[in-house]
């Protein structure tokens, strides 16, 4: 990358240097000095070369303003043309966030179709999982996230929890309700203890 960016800076440097010499040698100048004649003391000097014209350079001058007016109309066709991709790419993209939105509501209403479908596998599961001895406890105290937020009393009153059950709001992709069931303990007296989450609002 910086070898590309080294070689786009001394093509942009080349012009300026080249085009300075080039206008000079389109002038006749080589140099800031004229070349000396011979001086013998038998021979006459010749007479110094009448003043250049100031009308000599103008050709040149009228080319280089050719050019750059050349240069200015391809600059604007130029961003003519960006102006108009960049608003093509409007319209491409306005179509692509509307599909998007038609797939996202679509998507929905099959997520809401399954989960009902889901429900009565949820609520067999939960059967099963009662079942278990504090199978609850364990599951959060070797949770690598959820153990290091358990202090010693929260590990102590989750011996007590018998079912979590996870309920989805109609926007499921966003809004769901974590209900925890506890047998009677020491700690709290709420059987239910609940917890809603609304996405959306983060």
């Amino acid at each position: 990358m910086r070898a590309a960016q080294a070689s786009e800076g001394e093509s942009e440097r080349a012009p300026g240097g080249g085009g300075r010499t080039e206008g000079a040698r389109a002038c006749g100048v080589r140099g800031s000095r004229l070349p000396t004649p011979f001086a013998f003391p038998s021979l006459p000097l010749p007479a110094p070369p009448p003043p250049r014209s100031s009308t000599m350079s103008a050709p040149v001058a009228k080319v280089s303003k050719k050019e750059l007016n050349s240069n200015h109309d391809g600059a604007n066709e130029t961003s003519e043309k960006q102006q108009e991709a960049i608003e093509h790419i409007d319209e491409v993209q306005n179509e692509i966030d509307r599909l998007n939105e038609q797939a996202s509501e679509e998507i929905l209403k099959v997520e809401q179709k399954y989960n009902k479908l889901r429900q009565p596998f949820f609520q067999k599961r939960s059967e099963l999982i009662a079942k278990i001895p504090n199978f609850w406890v364990t599951i959060f105290v070797n949770h690598p996230q959820e153990s290091a937020l358990l202090g010693e009393e929260d590990e102590e009153a989750l011996h007590y929890l018998t079912r979590v059950e996870v309920t989805e709001f109609e926007d499921i992709k966003s809004d769901y309700r974590i209900d925890f069931y506890f047998d009677e303990n020491p700690y709290f007296e709420n059987k239910v203890l609940s917890k809603e989450f609304h996405l959306n609002e983060w």
